[in-house]
């Protein structure tokens, strides 16, 4: 009877920010999974917006305080990392799933880049009336 022994696979706390890939898609990731975060944030503003008006000026101004200031700026940083990364891919994609009949991938990365603009003036257009 043949012994099998189990391969033991360790790798050390940070092995992933070794590889500018493995990074590139832990930042990906982790911008989505704050993305979410960002949008339990939102509906809490939602929820007091129902509870009346001081308990919506009482969120607004705790969304104000420099801790939570800090913490939005870093989750918009992560945001747009996905966001920018997720063009980036969709560009390397569709050449690949085309067999390279696909426009070039800096050409659908602008595109994107330019949807993801006007779609961002066109939010700011209706949440605040305009510019």
């Amino acid at each position: 009877m043949v012994e099998v022994r189990e391969a033991v696979w360790k790798r050390h706390g940070g092995w992933w920010t070794h590889n500018r890939r493995y990074l590139n898609f832990m930042l990906r990731e982790t911008g989505g999974s704050l993305s979410a975060v960002y949008g339990i944030i939102l509906l809490g503003l939602l929820i007091t917006y129902n509870q009346g008006a001081s308990a919506y000026a009482n969120y607004v101004a705790f969304l104000e305080t420099p801790a939570m200031l800090v913490i939005q700026a870093v989750i918009l940083f992560f945001v747009l990392a996905h966001a920018f990364t997720w063009f980036y891919l969709i560009g390397k994609s569709q050449a690949a799933m085309s067999a390279y009949r696909a426009p070039e991938w800096t050409r659908i990365f602008g595109i994107m880049i330019v949807v993801f603009l006007v779609a961002s003036v066109a939010v700011l257009y209706v949440v605040f009336g305009g510019l």
